[in-house]
């Protein structure tokens, strides 16, 4: 009984959703963004599974969509929500999908249950929630700057690491090898 209770617990205490999707782009630099039934419109993907990697998450997502044209490339962003909300929280990861030659701007797919439509960056910033279009600009930043983005609640962490300096040291300078540690 005891076990039962801690697992509960523990489980309470580190739940985190973990979200991936891709960053697909078509000729014109459109963007990819996708809506199952009347929810929100998002980048292609996701929750990850059980057992899943975010990567190939994030490509299972996108290929249902655009069928097996779409891999997940590099990491882009990495995004991690510490605000109070519903879900206790969520890791979300956005991949590069690529370019695609696109024929049409807008389509179904999945069945027909799942709208999917190429759009301008501007357009996307009106239609898509807060935290996605925090990703998708930190991933149209890392692609053009060949990075990768760490945001927090959708913020980017710089002004973070400039504290790192002010960190007291974990060990000792020792004389004879302070040359070597910086």
């Amino acid at each position: 009984m005891a076990g039962q209770g801690l697992t509960r617990f523990y489980g309470s205490v580190f739940r985190r959703r973990i979200d991936s999707s891709v960053l697909i782009r078509d000729g014109s630099g459109a963007v990819l963004v996708v809506r199952d039934g009347e929810g929100p419109w998002a980048l292609p993907g996701g929750v990850v599974k059980a057992g899943e990697d975010p990567r190939s998450a994030a490509a299972r997502k996108a290929s249902a969509v655009l069928g097996d044209r779409v891999t997940s490339g590099r990491m882009l962003v990495f995004d991690c929500s510490v605000a109070p909300a519903p879900a206790d929280g969520a890791l979300a990861f956005v991949y590069d999908g690529g370019s695609v030659a696109a024929a049409t701007r807008e389509f179904r797919a999945a069945g027909g249950s799942v709208q999917a439509r190429f759009l301008s960056v501007a357009d996307c910033v009106i239609l898509l929630e807060p935290p996605e279009v925090a990703r998708l600009a930190a991933g149209l930043s890392a692609l053009e700057l060949q990075d990768v983005a760490e945001l927090v609640d959708g913020q980017p962490v710089t002004a973070a690491i400039s504290h790192r300096a002010e960190a007291p040291a974990m060990m000792p300078r020792l004389p004879e090898v302070s040359h070597l540690l910086g």
